[in-house]
Formats: C-alpha cells, sequence, structure tokens
C-alpha cells in the first residue's frame, strides 16, 4: 500500500492481536504510530477516542477522515521538523465535529508534554469520552 514500509502492516497486526485478547479505553499514537492507530481506525479494528501525537499520517498515505464514533485529540507543534504541522491542520479541518487540534512545543517528540500536564490532560479526557461522561 503505496510506499508503506513492511513494518506498518506488521505493527496494525501486532495492534489488532493486542485489542482482540486486551481493552483499552484510550489509544495513543505518536508519530508513525498515529498513523498507525488511524489505519486502526479506519479498518474498524477498534473504535472509541485516541489522542495522536504529531501524527504522521500525510507520510503513509493515509485517508483524513475519522470514523464517526471516534474523537481525536490531535497535539502537535508547529515547529516540529519531521512531521509538518499542517498534516494535523489538515486532519482536524477534515474533522471538525470529532476532533480537537491542541498546539504545543517540544519539537516532534513534544517533550514538554509530559511535565505540564498536557499529555494528562489529553487522555483524562478521552478517558470521560469513553465512559461516556
Amino acid at each position: 500500500s503505496g510506499g508503506r514500509p513492511s513494518s506498518f502492516e506488521t505493527c496494525i497486526d501486532v495492534i489488532k492481536d493486542y485489542l482482540d485478547t486486551h481493552s483499552a479505553s484510550v489509544l495513543v499514537g505518536s508519530s508513525f504510530g498515529g498513523a498507525v492507530t488511524m489505519a486502526i481506525l479506519q479498518r474498524n479494528i477498534r473504535h472509541g477516542p485516541v489522542v495522536l501525537l504529531a501524527p504522521a499520517i500525510h507520510y503513509y498515505g493515509l485517508d483524513l477522515d475519522l470514523p464517526s464514533e471516534v474523537h481525536a485529540i490531535i497535539i502537535h507543534d508547529p515547529q516540529d521538523d519531521l512531521i509538518h504541522f499542517s498534516g494535523s491542520e489538515a486532519l482536524h479541518q477534515a474533522n471538525l465535529n470529532s476532533s480537537e487540534l491542541w498546539v504545543s512545543d517540544g519539537g516532534h517528540r513534544l517533550k514538554t508534554i509530559t511535565q505540564n500536564g498536557l499529555l494528562e490532560q489529553a487522555v483524562r479526557d478521552q478517558l470521560k469520552r469513553a465512559r461516556g461522561h
């Protein structure tokens, strides 16, 4: 599938196998993992809220549409020099009613989001959604 490394499909298979036997209220995917998370959603392997950190969706040729029962919080640094912020903006614009774009600093690694509470807040917000609150 369009220039994707074979490890992309392998990662999807590993996560699918895990989710077949374990529950997960919220999925969090960063960069390559954000693209894998998006593929998992689009293939109907899992539904529910996600947190996408500087997701590399554009680089893996994925569609921007989130499934209707999915809400995404996207966290990205506009100064990211590896994955362009415009990809996260496009993802958010394509899903205005089911996504939020949270701007952060910390570069591609978003190294500040664990210290400033942004990641924790995103996961807490999504856990509330998963529980229907």
